[in-house]
């Protein structure tokens, strides 16, 4: 069973840790309702990130608010062992991490923000890896938060904000 990831505050994470140098990056662009307007990011910016960062639209049928993976960075994508891009959050996950995700997402759209967590994923080798992960409010609409930003990695990996990886 899974176990509910911890809540972090800003210092816990270090500067260069691809959640860490994320963070710096939105604060420094979040407008004063908190979130980022999408037209403000520029990848370029914080290139180290990348690879680790999935991209959530929120998608709403009239009934359900849902969201929807529209980029899973390719480092992500090999840390959880699966590429999300195309599925809704909690479709290829156990029911109980993906409540979880799920309340996480509905109460950073909520607030406009950001959501700071450590968390254990399994890994093939029957063992576990701690992960840190920023999930952060974004508005492609500049109105509301339609859009996450989730950064999740490894606890030991260190990146500059113009690329590169160090630690694993």
């Amino acid at each position: 069973m899974p176990l509910r990831p911890k809540t972090l505050s800003p210092s816990d994470i270090h500067p260069a840790h691809p959640v860490g140098v994320f963070l710096s990056y939105y604060r420094a662009l979040a407008d004063e309702r908190g979130f980022l307007l999408r037209e403000r990011f520029d990848p370029s910016r914080v290139s180290g990130v990348l690879g680790w960062l999935l991209v959530f639209e929120n998608v709403y049928d009239g009934q359900t608010e849902s969201y929807l993976c529209t980029l899973c960075g390719a480092s992500a994508g090999d840390l959880f062992g699966y590429d999300y891009t195309g599925n809704l959050l909690g479709e290829v996950m156990p029911r109980q991490a993906a409540e979880w995700r799920i309340e996480e997402f509905r109460n950073v759209t909520e607030t406009a923000r950001p959501s700071l967590t450590r968390a254990s994923l399994p890994n093939a080798e029957r063992d576990f890896i701690t992960l840190i992960r920023g999930v952060f409010p974004v508005s492609k609409s500049a109105t509301h938060v339609d859009e996450i930003m989730l950064v999740a990695a490894p606890e030991e990996i260190r990146v500059s904000f113009y690329g590169g990886t160090h630690g694993h």
